[in-house]
């Protein structure tokens, strides 16, 4: 067979897989973002190694289709009525619990000898939260309570955080060695702000009026996908342009009801693709190798989100609920993060598998972790 013929089969069987997932996750309480992790790590390469080469070849425009959508969306709750119901308990628990975490990792990593380059980074990828992975616990349990709008504002200032953080530690690194790499790290942050505000701009006034109030399915697609492919293009970050964009066309487009809400509808299937997908990276040889500062890295990115989330949440004067669960429901860590350690492992060549592997692997455990904890957190503030 040919590659395209394996790559449509491969993904038909992905989406076949998808819906016994969901199937399980409606029965059980196993949130589905689990269950397809768990189905990429048994078919991935460590276990029965059925996926072609080919269709893993794909695995990165999947993951930026995926991310663009999802950090579009976001973007577009980040809207003036949402910071005015919500401003003080939004910042204060993002800022709280993103910086905690990225002092615990990155202090914490330093001390048991993670060389500080390494430590410096990986302290500033674990501000990040996985978008997708908490936006779809938030469909999937169909929560709409002011714990689940604080969540999801939370995630897209996470990624921010997280994009500025990393950014500057890049920063630190590159005085060390050129300007270049100085200049390079501020045109990616700085130019997909500017890309998301030139695409948003003009976007908020000509979408949304074929069918008023509510933006078709092409206009929402013809968005996502320039502002995704132009990000990729000039290099900068597609995360945060896409982030940007939603958020020009929610605050300017006042004659939307509803922005870009038709995405929701195509979203999942790019997401299924990419958790599964994420779940084949795990290299178990690798794990063993790295064990201790993995598993380092994660207690302590747990004590820095729960710790920080809980002191954000208590200034922000929220409930004891919303104190004990916020941290805990952002714990979630995919996309952002591997494509933070990509891009670092580029600027640090010598430390390439130190820092991809403990990323990934991480990212596997709060995969399986996070879901469980986002949806337990979700119901206990439904209630």
């Amino acid at each position: 067979m040919t590659g395209e013929e394996i790559i449509l089969i491969t993904i038909g069987s992905f989406f076949c897989l998808g819906l016994i997932a969901d199937a399980v996750a409606r029965n059980t309480k196993i949130p589905r973002v689990t269950l397809l992790v768990s189905i990429g790590v048994l078919i991935g390469p460590q276990v029965f190694d059925v996926i072609p080469h080919v269709v893993e070849d794909q695995f990165d425009w999947l993951t930026s289709i995926a991310l663009v959508m999802v950090g579009f969306l976001l973007g577009g709750k980040l809207t003036a009525s949402t910071f005015s119901q919500l401003g003080t308990s939004l910042f204060s628990i993002s800022l709280g619990e993103s910086l905690c975490a990225a002092l615990m990792v990155g202090v914490g990593m330093f001390v048991v000898g993670v060389p500080w380059q390494v430590a410096l980074v990986l302290g500033c990828i674990a501000a990040a939260t996985a978008a997708e992975i908490a936006f779809d616990a938030v469909v999937e349990t169909k929560a709409q309570s002011p714990f689940s709008k604080i969540l999801l504002g939370a995630v897209a200032l996470d990624d921010v955080w997280s994009l500025l953080l990393f950014s500057a530690g890049l920063a630190v690194i590159a005085v060390g060695s050129d300007w270049e790499s100085l200049g390079t790290i501020t045109r990616e942050l700085g130019g997909g702000i500017l890309l998301g505000i030139v695409i948003g701009l003009p976007a908020s006034a000509v979408t949304g009026r074929l069918k008023p109030g509510e933006p078709i399915l092409l206009e929402a697609l013809a968005v996502v996908f320039i502002c995704g492919g132009l990000a990729l293009w000039l290099e900068v970050s597609f995360l945060l342009a896409a982030i940007t964009t939603g958020c020009v066309i929610a605050n300017l487009a006042r004659h939307h009801e509803r922005p870009f809400t038709a995405i929701e509808n195509i979203e999942w299937p790019f997401l299924l693709l990419f958790f599964i997908l994420a779940g084949t990276l795990l290299e178990f040889d690798s794990l063993i190798t790295l064990l201790v500062p993995t598993v380092m890295y994660v207690i302590l990115r747990i004590v820095g989100k729960f710790l920080g989330g809980y002191a954000g949440a208590s200034i922000a004067g929220n409930n004891k609920t919303t104190k004990r669960w916020i941290g805990l429901s952002l714990l979630p860590q995919a996309g952002a993060a591997i494509g933070m350690a990509l891009v670092a492992s580029h600027y640090l060549p010598q430390y390439q598998q130190l820092i991809i592997q403990i990323v990934i692997a991480s990212s596997i455990v709060f995969e399986l972790l996070g879901p469980v904890l986002t949806t337990i957190a979700l119901k206990k503030n439904e209630a």
